[in-house]
């Protein structure tokens, strides 16, 4: 199914500018809702807007207002909002380019696709496509989005260029926030080296489509259930093994990996 923009202005660097589209990339449909019901009779709770003086009011009674003392607001519309309207309010400006691996993968937000906007955009697209993949680069720069001004890294994704907001740093806490007064003990060297054998073991190629979400599926399987109107089967959960030390643990992880192994490569020559 052909994807909705939910934006559409221009991409710019420095004078180029190439009209475009956004489409959101995450895939929201799958999860899980529910609906908020009375308890006792299990009809739909519905929510009214309410004013204390003069009670409920239709939604086009409704205006913006900040609160800047308590009790006290200074209402906002449309009009004002205009007046302050950013360059980026309808262009995705990117002022530099920087190498992946100046970036820290902590501050990605939310991911959007970045399409061109009809056929007389395409060439160029393509071509700020192409130079920003063989530049092996990312792009920083800035747009509106839902009344906020957002940073952003843009970076080819297949055939297309793809963005994703960045968090600011006073979005993030850090480090020292957690542990203030931690600090590196002197680590047993032969912990450490079981360590690093139990890491090579399991480090393999990544495979995203094998990580799906469990607990929905569950969640689907327990309403499936109940609709049927049987009760759902309470899980077995086995509970965490009582290990004594490090590397006791170290070591029997390290014993368990290949017999594993050894097992899935029994049933495959079985399955042959």
């Amino acid at each position: 199914m052909k994807m909705t923009p939910i934006w559409a202005g221009h991409l710019k660097i420095s004078l180029v500018q190439i009209p475009v589209r956004i489409y959101t990339a995450l895939n929201t449909t799958e999860a899980i809702q529910f609906n908020l019901l009375h308890r006792d009779c299990h009809q739909r709770v519905r929510q009214k807007l309410c004013c204390p003086v003069h009670g409920e009011i239709r939604r086009e009674e409704i205006v913006k207002g900040y609160q800047f003392e308590k009790e006290k607001y200074v209402v906002v519309g449309e009009a004002d909002l205009e007046k302050v309207r950013l360059e980026t309010t309808q262009t995705i400006e990117i002022t530099q380019f920087v190498r992946p691996q100046e970036l820290d993968s902590i501050y990605l937000d939310v991911p959007y696709f970045i399409g061109p906007e009809g056929l007389l955009a395409v060439e160029g697209y393509c071509v700020l496509q192409q130079a920003i993949r063989q530049a092996g680069v990312l792009g920083i720069g800035r747009v509106v989005l839902n009344g906020r001004e957002k940073l952003l890294v843009v970076k080819p994704a297949g055939k297309l260029l793809m963005f994703t907001t960045l968090r600011s740093k006073a979005e993030l806490r850090t480090t020292e926030s957690v542990f203030d007064d931690f600090s590196h003990p002197n680590l047993d060297l032969e912990q450490l080296q079981l360590a690093q054998k139990l890491i090579t073991q399991k480090t393999r190629a990544l495979d995203q489509a094998a990580f799906t979400d469990r607990y929905q599926t569950a969640l689907i399987e327990l309403i499936q259930t109940k609709i049927k109107g049987r009760e759902p089967v309470i899980a077995s959960h086995e509970p965490a093994q009582n290990v004594v030390s490090l590397m006791d643990a170290l070591r029997q992880s390290l014993a368990n990996a290949p017999k594993a192994i050894k097992t899935r490569q029994g049933r495959a020559k079985i399955a042959a």
